[in-house]
C-alpha cells in the first residue's frame, strides 16, 4: 500500500468569478452607506439646488472665520446668591408665662406689647398645648384646652413668635434611645442641669423636629424660635460619646436647612444664642447669617463677646438681633421673657 503522509489531495484550481463577486458585494454596500451618511448632511439653497456638507468642513470653516475674542472685551457680571433671609422689623416681643394656656381664655392677660412669644416646647422637651402632630406617648403633652385656647391667641391680629427648645429634651429619648447623646456605656448622657440632649445627625430627631415645626407654622406662628439648637454646652463634656469625625457645624447647617426647607416661605426662622459661635458648639456665623432672620441673645450671655462673629451688616441690620431681657427696654429689639423658667 502507497504511503499518503504529506500528500494533499488535489481540489482543483480557484474559481476567479467567486472573488470578483465578492469584491463586487462590498462595493455595492460602501456605496449604500455612503449614500444613507450623506443623506444627513445634504442642504438646500434657496433656489433647490443640493450640496454636501460634511462635518469636518463646517468645523474648518468656523475655524477661519472665528475671531480670537479678547479677556478685556468680556465683561462678566457677578451675582451674588439670593439670600434666603426674610426682611425683620424691630421686634418688642413678651413672652407668656408658663402655664398660661391652661387658663381659662377669659382669665388671660395678654401683655400689651406689638408682638407675642409662647413657648411650645419646654427644655425638658414637655408640650405646653395640645398638638395634633405625631408624637410619642412617651412625650408629656398638655391637653384639657390648651389648642383651643392657643388658637384663640394667634387669631389675635398680632406677630407671634413659638419658642421651641430643639436639641434639650429628656421625654423624646424615653421613645427614641438612640435619639439622644450617651455615654459610651450606653446610658444616657444629662447636662450640669440634669437634662439629656438630642443627637442632631438623628433621622429621628430631624422628622420629630420637622413635624412641630409644620404644626407651628399650621396654627399661624409667624416666626419658630430654636432654642438650645447646638452640640450641648455645659456639663462632663469628656464622658460624651461623640463620633469625633462628624462635622458638627455642618450637621447643624444641614438641620437648620431643613427646617427651613419644611416651612412655608413667609415664616421666618431665628435660634436662641447661649455661648460663643464656635465649631466646638456646631453653631457658626456663617450659619446663623445664612439660615436664620434672627438671632436672640440669652440673658445670661454676654452679647458682645457671643455676637462678635458675626458680620457688620447683620448685627446692624434692624431687627435682626434681640437681646431677650427680664423687663421692656423700650429701645431697639427686646423680647421679654421670664425670670424663672
Amino acid at each position: 500500500m502507497s504511503s499518503t503522509r504529506g500528500y494533499s489531495s488535489y481540489r482543483g484550481k480557484g474559481n476567479p468569478w467567486k472573488a470578483l463577486g465578492a469584491i463586487a458585494l462590498v462595493l455595492v454596500i460602501l456605496a449604500c452607506a455612503g449614500y444613507l451618511l450623506a443623506q444627513n448632511h445634504i442642504v438646500y439653497d434657496d433656489e433647490g439646488r443640493a450640496r454636501l456638507e460634511l462635518p469636518f468642513w463646517q468645523r474648518k470653516a468656523a475655524e477661519e472665520d472665528s475671531t480670537p475674542i479678547s479677556q478685556d472685551e468680556v465683561e462678566v457680571e457677578y451675582l451674588p446668591p439670593e439670600s434666603s433671609l426674610h426682611g425683620v422689623a424691630e421686634l418688642h416681643a413678651a413672652q407668656l408665662l408658663p402655664g398660661t394656656l391652661k387658663l381659662a381664655l377669659e382669665d388671660i392677660v395678654l401683655p400689651e406689647d406689638e408682638a407675642l412669644m409662647v413657648e411650645v416646647k419646654q427644655q425638658n422637651g414637655a408640650i405646653t398645648y395640645g398638638t395634633q402632630a405625631d408624637v410619642p406617648p412617651q412625650v408629656y403633652v398638655e391637653g384639657d384646652g390648651t389648642l383651643e385656647t392657643l388658637q384663640a391667641i394667634l387669631a389675635e391680629d398680632r406677630y407671634t413668635v413659638a419658642r421651641m427648645s430643639a436639641l434639650c429634651d429628656s421625654y423624646f429619648v424615653r421613645a427614641e434611645h438612640d435619639a439622644a447623646f450617651l455615654l459610651s456605656s450606653g446610658t444616657f448622657w444629662y447636662d450640669r442641669d440634669g437634662w439629656t440632649w438630642l443627637d442632631p445627625a438623628s433621622p429621628q430627631v430631624l422628622g420629630y423636629l420637622t413635624g412641630l415645626c409644620k404644626e407651628y407654622a399650621a396654627l399661624g406662628f409667624d416666626e419658630i424660635l430654636l432654642d438650645y439648637f447646638s452640640y450641648p454646652l455645659a456639663g462632663r463634656m469628656e464622658s460624651l460619646a461623640i463620633d469625633e469625625t462628624v462635622d458638627r457645624v455642618q450637621t447643624l447647617r444641614d438641620l437648620a436647612a431643613a427646617l427651613r426647607s419644611a416651612l412655608p416661605e413667609e415664616v421666618a426662622l431665628s435660634v436662641v444664642i447661649r455661648a460663643d459661635l464656635t465649631e466646638a458648639t456646631g453653631l457658626t456665623a456663617d450659619t446663623v447669617e445664612e439660615l436664620f432672620d434672627r438671632v436672640y441673645v440669652a440673658p445670661e450671655v454676654d452679647g458682645a463677646s457671643a455676637l462678635a462673629t458675626l458680620s457688620d451688616s447683620y448685627r446692624t441690620t434692624p431687627g435682626r438681633v434681640v437681646p431677650m431681657v427680664y423687663a421692656a427696654t423700650g429701645e431697639g429689639s427686646y423680647a421679654v421673657v421670664p425670670a424663672v423658667q
